[in-house]
């Protein structure tokens, strides 16, 4: 299909957010695990740039579809989603980041602080 060639077009930008954009475009159903196994590397590129909503996909598929990355990644990306949420002075803000439920325990705290430390700084 047409579509196909769109999201293979469009993974292939180096564009922050262009992934995120694709996987929660409305793709026709029964092709979305095809769809965002492609666009799982683009996907975890974009959240280690300290994009939100592709954290905020990640963590929440992390939650649908485990394995989908790894738990302490879930982790950082909870952290530093919670950290963001709270430091806006919207009320929708405040209410996203105390609905965000918590992710299973870390494997390896000190990797979490890693990759928590790795991201903020493109924050």
């Amino acid at each position: 299909a047409q579509w196909q060639s769109l999201v293979v077009l469009g993974l292939k930008s180096d564009e922050v957010g262009t992934a995120v954009s694709i996987v929660s475009s409305g793709i026709p159903r029964g092709d979305e695990l095809a769809v965002e196994e492609q666009a799982l590397p683009s996907l975890v590129r974009d959240a280690r740039q300290c994009h939100t909503s592709s954290m905020l996909w990640l963590y929440h598929k992390a939650r649908s579809r485990p394995g989908v990355i790894a738990p302490d990644e879930q982790v950082a990306y909870w952290r530093l989603l919670k950290a963001h949420y709270e430091k806006q002075s919207d009320d929708l803000y405040r209410w996203t980041s105390a609905s965000l439920p918590e992710p299973p325990p870390a494997e390896q705290p000190a990797n979490v602080q890693r990759l928590v430390a790795e991201i903020i700084v493109r924050c």
